[in-house]
């Protein structure tokens, strides 16, 4: 036992029985203290392979033994090597449940031989029991990319060099490739074909790209790094608005001059407020190009002739980047056209086949187009300058329900010639088609059956369509029956061998036999004509066969189930190899037993033998015998003795 000072003096100032009572009380303090202990240390609820991250905040916690009133306590990391000599303050509190936090600076290596405690701050220190092999984990994000400070949409390909730490790969990639590229994200290890909008001028711009890498457990990095994309020009070449005569501005990508006379003069401007270091013009003939510093302005060129050419304005800028614009230069005047009709586009039947001659196009310059049009078919035929002398076209398909700009019922067909300077057109109506109809028609139950059975025939014809004097399209149309030969069934409901509308009929077969059933479906018209279906039905018989059979009463035999002993004619049903009924008829002929009776009397001592017996006792015995029928014939003898 160990006395402080004050201890030791006040008890020599005691009574014995006060020194007893005194040394009591600190032992009992001392014994107090060393039972105080901090133990089961969890970071999430467990004690064993743990990984920190970088920056993570989570929990800690512990259990005690002992009273711990008005302790505070520490969560200390020790070095990465598990040493405690100068441990790093996680979170403190005055709970067993710490938070905690992984400190970003100062940097930490990555390690698998950390270990953490929990320590009493108060008086007297508890060191709780220590966690050890904590991993601390982080990856290292690292890219690289090609083409920097390369001119507007040249594809940019960014590929991850990232790291794990031993044991926590495979990484998941987030790239932020910005918001002004396309594709702006990626989650793959490498992201390629990203383009960056351009910007016109004569600088560049930096775009930030971060690659954000996370391991298996959770931790992250990211790293950013700046992508260079330089500035481009414009080409904007314009018709110059103070020369006149001068060409005329249809769009941006297209100048003409049309209904005018040799020479044709082209005045043009460039339009950009900046100034760049080179402008190409290529006027789209054989003469020399425009191909200098100063910037275009009031720069005129004579064409000689009609027809169509390719200007390219090319501008190049002081970062050696450039623009291309691309203008149709036209000269000439509205195209003509023209498209006879070819005869006989009326009363016609589909398929029907055309050849539509094309002409009066000769004059037209180069860069005209043609187009045909017709509603039966939603494709439209476009040619190029010039068009074929023949345009071949074939109808499948009747005109019902379509319209021409004249006509109801009726296609058209359109040809429209398109140069800059206008359009011609030309339509050719009407075009009215009328179809065959189809006949058809469906057997129930099936094409053979037995005979004294009935079978349904189901109309199931494709009516006509015609195209009438009064441009209205006329479905009506009857259809007529026939069944050949023409006996051997009878037509249980419908009408046959006439003309109708009678779309069931159902015919009872009473002779075996092959029958042709024939559907003609008539159209009110000879254009397209009517339409015959024939199909072939069989009617297969029935069969039987006879049986004829002689017993004896007294031995019966079992037909169709049954047990028979009487004379009469019985009957059995089978399916045929043809599936239909097979009929065994039996006549049973059945024969009585016959009985003759005899009565003797004799005397004891003179028996007699009766069907091999000796019989010298009154009573009656029986022997049997085949009859002149071959049945049974039984004597009965009645012996007196």
């Amino acid at each position: 036992m160990i006395l402080y000072p004050s201890i030791k003096k006040q008890f020599t100032r005691v009574n014995k029985s006060l020194v007893c009572f005194s040394l009591l009380i600190i032992s009992f303090n001392i014994n107090k203290t060393a039972a105080q202990s901090i133990s089961n240390t969890k970071y999430k609820g467990i004690n064993s392979g743990i990984h920190f991250c970088i920056g993570s905040s989570d929990t800690v916690t512990f259990d005690t033994t002992g009273v711990f009133t008005g302790t505070a306590f520490r969560v200390e990391l020790s070095d990465s090597a598990g040493a405690f000599g100068t441990p790093i303050n996680l979170g403190s509190g005055s709970s067993t449940k710490i938070a905690i936090t992984l400190p970003t600076l100062p940097a930490l290596p990555l390690s698998n031989n950390y270990s953490i405690r929990v320590v009493r701050i108060s008086t007297p220190a508890v060191i709780g029991d220590t966690i050890k092999f904590i991993t601390l984990t982080k990856p290292t994000p690292s890219f690289t990319f090609t083409n920097n400070n390369s001119c507007p949409g040249t594809p940019i390909s960014f590929t991850s060099t990232s790291s794990p730490f031993a044991g926590s790969g495979p990484l998941t990639y987030a790239w932020n490739l910005n918001a002004a590229a396309t594709p702006s994200s990626s989650t793959s290890a490498n992201s390629g074909g990203v383009i960056y909008p351009p910007t016109i001028g004569n600088g560049s711009t930096n775009y930030s790209v971060k690659l954000l890498v996370t391991d298996v457990y959770g931790c992250k990095d990211s790293i950013s790094q700046n992508v260079t994309v330089r500035h481009k020009p414009k080409a904007d070449l314009i018709i110059d608005g103070f020369t006149s005569p001068n060409f005329q501005f249809v769009s941006p990508s297209t100048f003409t001059k049309c209904n005018a006379t040799s020479p044709y003069i082209l005045t043009v401007d460039d339009n950009n407020t900046l100034t760049y270091t080179n402008y190409l013009i290529k006027w789209g003939d054989t003469t020399s190009n425009y191909d200098t510093s100063v910037v275009p302005s009031g720069v005129s060129h004579s064409y000689g002739s009609n027809g169509t050419r390719f200007l390219t304005h090319v501008v190049t800028n002081s970062n050696g980047c450039k623009d291309t614009q691309n203008i149709i230069i036209y000269i000439g005047s509205n195209p003509s056209i023209s498209m006879p009709a070819p005869g006989a586009t009326t009363g016609q039947c589909s398929p029907q086949s055309y050849s539509f001659s094309l002409s009066g196009f000769s004059g037209n310059t180069p860069g005209t187009t043609y187009k045909i049009e017709s509603q039966d078919k939603g494709i439209d035929t476009n040619f190029q300058h010039p068009p074929p002398n023949v345009f071949n076209k074939t109808y499948i398909a009747n005109s019902c329900g379509y319209a021409s700009p004249t006509y109801s019922n009726s296609y058209y067909l359109k040809i429209t010639a398109s140069n800059t300077c206008g359009a011609s057109t030309q339509t050719l109506e009407p075009i009215q088609i009328s179809t065959k109809p189809k006949a058809n028609f469906s057997i129930s139950l099936d094409t053979a059956v037995c005979v004294n059975n009935s079978l349904t025939f189901i109309n199931t014809s494709i009516r006509g369509r015609h195209i009438n004097s009064s441009n209205a399209c006329d479905t009506s149309g009857l259809i007529r029956w026939t069944i050949t030969p023409s006996t051997g069934y009878s037509v249980v409901s419908g009408v046959l061998n006439g003309g109708g509308v009678t779309n069931v009929i159902t015919v009872r077969f009473n002779t075996p036999s092959t029958y042709q059933i024939r559907l003609i479906q008539t159209t009110p018209s000879t254009t397209c004509g009517n339409d015959t279906i024939i199909k072939t039905i069989i009617v297969k018989d029935t069969t039987r066969k006879d049986s004829f059979r002689t017993i004896c009463r007294n031995k019966p035999l079992v037909f169709n189930g049954q047990t028979l002993n009487t004379s009469g004619i019985y009957r059995d049903t089978f399916l045929n190899s043809r599936g239909c009924d097979s009929f065994l008829v039996l006549t049973l002929t059945v024969i009585d037993t016959t009985r003759k009776d005899s009565f003797r009397t004799i005397c004891r001592y003179q028996p007699i033998v009766f069907n091999g017996q000796t019989l010298n006792t009154s009573g009656i015995y029986r022997d049997t015998f085949l009859n002149s029928r071959g049945c049974d014939s039984f004597l009965v003898l009645t012996l007196t003795v």
